[in-house]
């Protein structure tokens, strides 16, 4: 049981976002009703922790745990303040040139892996999920944020796609 425990963990952890329970026996290869009883394990198991497992019927989500909500958005404000890293700017520069793009993508284009930057642009609020690749495992596609144009002073993702090419 604690394999897949474990497994629904960093699986959750990573997401983002709630996974259905079907989602979640898919990706581990694991039936329902063992997804079922091992997600009462891990809520259990993070009922004292700085994380909590909330569950649905249908669906499981980490987040916050409530007495540490102010702490987090204590935080992730000091760290929207602080100025973008090169990695980000580098990510954020192809995305903005590409958009739509895939994290594979722009993996590629920058020869490194852009897991933690990209999380690191989607928590600041300057790119964002447009739509999804229509090919096996339907990859999301990201791009700018009407944000981040407005930020930069433009109106659209093309004024910006023109302001970087006027200044070559």
């Amino acid at each position: 049981m604690q394999p897949l425990v474990n497994q629904l963990e960093a699986i959750l952890f990573i997401s983002g976002r709630p996974l259905t329970l079907a989602e979640l026996a898919e990706h581990t290869e694991a039936a329902s009703e063992d997804v079922s009883a091992a997600l009462d394990v891990l809520a259990e198991d993070l009922s004292n922790r700085g994380i909590r497992l909330i569950r649905t019927d249908a669906s499981a989500e980490l987040v916050t745990a409530p007495d540490l909500s102010q702490l987090v958005v204590d935080f992730a404000q000091t760290e929207a303040a602080t100025p973008l890293s090169k990695s980000s700017l580098e990510t954020l520069a192809v995305i903005a040139h590409r958009q739509p793009v895939t994290k594979a993508e722009i993996d590629e284009s920058r020869g490194i892996a852009s897991d933690q930057t990209l999380k690191n642009l989607l928590a600041r609020g300057l790119v964002e999920v447009v739509g999804r690749r229509l090919e096996p495992g339907r990859p999301p596609q990201y791009g700018v944020t009407t944000a981040l144009l407005r930020q930069l002073g433009v109106s659209s993702a093309e004024d910006l796609s023109m302001r970087v090419h006027d200044a070559h």
